[in-house]
């Protein structure tokens, strides 16, 4: 909110929406596929996350971010929690570079798409555990999870241009192998502890023991894989040269 308030006291507010800063007040932090490769503006990769194009949009992202953040930091502790949210921030924009390099995006709705991601993972990776012990929390996750991600599927002739499907989605797959990966990270740390993972009992965890080291594994190093895939199209595969000029897209 902060920076929000910043980039419209800097030069002044548009007229292309509510509280709208003018474009000069976030064009030094939007994505830019262009200033990234031939300028070396590497920041862009992160500022996006903290920038937005008008008031109603800060707002959307900060209750959203409110809504979902306080309980998962509560549930992980802040580091994993900033972990968590800047990582699907920056999966979310490298996802919507790679596929529109020709955009510049702003925006924290790839990072709460990130948060829904692990909302997602933590309903797969926790469905018997809550199954047990809070079974309305795993009818209230899905039944959110589902609507955050129809909710924002933008599609049909009513889409709005300015929504970054590509952006989200790349968030949400983030969101999802951070998720599993912090899952498993738990249960590696229980394992090193010699006590049963929180989420199985005793008897489940007899026929999983095999298995779990190597999904501890599994999905960290699919997760590095994701970022490293998403770093390769983005710096061997895009033509920069053949990118138009400026085209803000918030």
């Amino acid at each position: 909110m902060v920076i929000f308030i910043i980039t419209c006291s800097i030069y002044g507010l548009s007229n292309s929406d509510f509280l709208a800063p003018d474009s000069r007040g976030i064009s030094w932090g939007w994505s830019d596929v262009k200033k990234i490769r031939n300028e070396y503006q590497i920041w862009r990769f992160f500022t996006p996350t903290l920038l937005h194009g008008h008031l109603e949009h800060i707002m959307g992202n900060f209750v959203g971010q409110l809504f979902m953040g306080t309980g998962i930091e509560d549930g992980l502790g802040v580091v994993r929690m900033i972990i968590l949210y800047f990582l699907g921030g920056l999966g979310g924009i490298l996802f919507s570079m790679d596929i529109r390099p020709y955009t510049h995006g702003v925006g924290a709705s790839t990072a709460i798409f990130g948060l829904v991601g692990f909302y997602i993972a933590y309903v797969f990776s926790n469905f018997f555990y809550m199954g047990r012990k809070r079974a309305g929390q795993r009818i209230f996750l899905i039944i959110y999870s589902s609507f955050m991600v129809l909710l924002n599927l933008n599609m049909g002739p009513h889409a709005d241009s300015h929504v970054d499907n590509w952006g989200h989605l790349g968030g949400l797959i983030t969101g999802i192998l951070v998720g599993f990966a912090l899952t498993e990270w738990y249960d590696f740390e229980a394992r090193l502890k010699e006590r049963t993972p929180d989420r199985f009992t005793v008897e489940e965890y007899k026929g999983k023991s095999v298995c779990c080291p190597f999904f501890h594994y599994f999905c960290t190093v699919l997760t590095v894989l994701w970022f490293v895939a998403l770093f390769l199209v983005f710096y061997l595969y895009i033509d920069v040269d053949s990118l138009p000029d400026d085209d803000d897209d918030n």
